[in-house]
């Protein structure tokens, strides 16, 4: 039976394998040259979409290692720019990312396999928990607690489909108030997917580099509380916190060679 159901998804979705990057920048053109050059070179990408919410004029669309790059402006600087709707994506997926995180392609490829499997919700680098208070919590409490029920969209493989679902179906007063304040549209993603799929989140392990960790708006004071202010507001606007916490994060098989394969050492031994 699944293997009948993942040979329709393969047809019916031929480039399930492959996804499009959309980049949102932010006046940091040599950030955004390394990271087109590197997404380029990456044989899972079938394009490359830069959110471009300056008001200079866009650079021209090009082709970068036989790869399509094109620029998509807007003339406001909100942050809802990164979720508008986009024209001819021909890849059921995208991979979400800020330009100053450079995820290895291999890590990459494995982020798409893993949401091909589990194609209603989000995969992602980059977890974090809120707690039962609806208090966001950095990292660490993630770590503490053992789960998670955000990932952020600055590394997020997601569906298509949930960019439109967020422009004309999030919470009006959400959405204006992430216009005004510039903060906080990765949480109300994931508050619209959770909400529209009842699912976890799938965070997954892999190698990327963040140049902007000690800087850009998580570096600001009052950030967490900001963010917790979000959360606290978004679960008014929706009626509830739709949230769902998982407690499991995916690594590949041959990362855990050759101890962590077995469910025990008996295994080892085990004649069938």
């Amino acid at each position: 039976m699944l293997f009948y159901l993942f040979t329709w998804f393969s047809f019916s979705y031929p480039n399930i394998h492959n996804v499009t990057v959309v980049i949102n920048t932010w006046h940091r053109p040599l950030r955004l040259k390394t990271s087109i050059e590197h997404y380029s070179k990456c044989t899972s990408v079938n394009d490359v979409r830069i959110v471009w919410s300056e008001s200079t004029p866009k650079p021209a669309d090009t082709f970068i290692h036989n790869t399509s790059i094109k620029y998509h402006q807007y003339f406001t600087s909100s942050i809802n720019n990164r979720f508008k709707t986009l024209p001819d994506i021909h890849t059921p997926a995208i991979f979400s990312v800020d330009d100053d995180v450079l995820v290895g392609c291999t890590s990459l490829q494995r982020a798409i396999e893993t949401w091909s499997t589990s194609t209603e919700t989000i995969v992602g680098f980059v977890a974090r928990t809120t707690s039962e208070t609806h208090e966001y919590q950095h990292f660490w409490w993630t770590w503490w607690t053992g789960r998670y029920n955000m990932i952020l969209t600055k590394a997020a493989v997601f569906h298509k489909k949930y960019l439109e679902y967020y422009t004309k179906h999030a919470p009006k007063r959400a959405y204006e108030w992430i216009d005004k304040h510039n903060n906080c549209e990765d949480i109300l993603m994931s508050f619209m997917i959770a909400n529209k799929t009842r699912m976890a989140p799938i965070w997954i392990s892999g190698h990327y580099y963040d140049s902007g960790a000690f800087e850009g708006l998580s570096m600001k004071p009052k950030h967490k509380n900001i963010r917790t202010e979000c959360v606290q507001n978004f679960t008014k606007d929706f009626g509830y916190n739709p949230l769902v916490y998982s407690y499991q994060k995916v690594y590949p098989v041959r990362t855990l060679w050759p101890f962590g394969l077995a469910s025990t050492w008996l295994e080892w031994f085990s004649p069938i």
